[in-house]
């Protein structure tokens, strides 16, 4: 709570669409969880791996979401934990670009410059 509460203090200049929180792993589903539930503060999330989120009661507007996850993860299996999130993402109305890193594992890559490019 003390943390969200200087977020907003700081970001009360800045328009949403131009803050991001971005994280890997737990951090990625923090940060997740955090955007799609204070679209107020954040107008996007860049996650790394994430494996779940705290969806919110019904939110608009929705933040964007760019995702990222290797398809040798072993920590947060990419078909049983990445996909069906990025499905429910989805289903809930949220803008999601998704990047599968082909034989990535469970690391913190270089994010391609589009999606960095996109969400700035």
């Amino acid at each position: 709570a003390f943390a969200l509460g200087e977020a907003r203090g700081l970001c009360a200049a800045a328009e949403a669409s131009r803050t991001s929180v971005l994280g890997f792993s737990d951090g990625a589903s923090y940060g997740l969880s955090l955007a799609v539930n204070n679209a107020d503060i954040f107008g996007a999330a860049m996650v790394w791996a994430a494996g779940f989120y705290h969806p919110p009661p019904m939110v608009s507007p929705k933040p964007r979401i760019f995702m990222w996850h290797g398809t040798d993860d072993q920590i947060f299996d990419y078909s049983t934990i990445s996909l069906p999130l990025r499905r429910r993402l989805e289903a809930a109305g949220y803008d999601v670009a998704y990047h599968a890193e082909e034989g990535g594992r469970h690391v913190c890559p270089e994010p391609p410059s589009a999606f960095c490019d996109e969400s700035l």
